[in-house]
């Protein structure tokens, strides 16, 4: 499984859950080193297996009643928090 290999290579498995679920923002998360974000699609969310491999878990805040966001975006989130 590659998450399990990531997590073997020293990365810390960051999960981004459904609204609402993790208390700390993707934006105030700082890496200290690599990390493997796992995303789950917009319907089905992620499993309990992956769930439970992850590290730690953030949230991405939203406003003006939104409930989720399309795992492309999420993705430019993310790579927007990280960089320099």
């Amino acid at each position: 499984m590659i998450i399990r290999s990531a997590c073997a290579g020293g990365l810390d498995g960051i999960l981004l859950p459904r609204k609402g679920c993790a208390p700390l923002s993707l934006f105030a998360h700082k890496p200290q080193g690599p990390v493997a974000y796992i995303l789950g699609n917009e319907s089905e969310g992620i499993g309990a297996d992956v769930f439970n491999l992850a590290d730690k878990t953030l949230m991405i805040p939203m406003g003006n009643d939104v409930e989720s966001l399309n795992v492309a975006v999420i993705a430019a989130l993310i790579a927007f928090s990280n960089s320099p």
